[in-house]
């Protein structure tokens, strides 16, 4: 499901069922110093909550999609 809303936030892909997120970061939006604070909270308070974070940025998107893939696969198969 994409752009879900876990805990207070909307976070990019969730795999509800298997509690993995994905996020999938540019440095347009996340290239600031409160940016990357506010990064790192949202990702812990999800982890403590129970969810895998993934982190991906735009540009692995575009050049690297079969590592971002094979990243979500072997997620997905634990």
């Amino acid at each position: 499901m994409a752009n879900a809303r876990v805990l207070d936030y909307y976070v990019d892909i969730l795999f509800r069922s298997e509690r993995l997120v994905l996020e999938i970061d540019g440095w347009e939006a996340h290239g600031t110093r409160q940016a990357f604070e506010d990064d790192r909270k949202r990702r812990n308070r999800l982890q403590l909550a129970g969810y895998v974070v993934l982190n991906f940025t735009w540009r692995q998107l575009l050049d690297e999609p079969n590592w971002l893939m094979g990243c979500v696969r072997e997620a997905l198969g634990r």
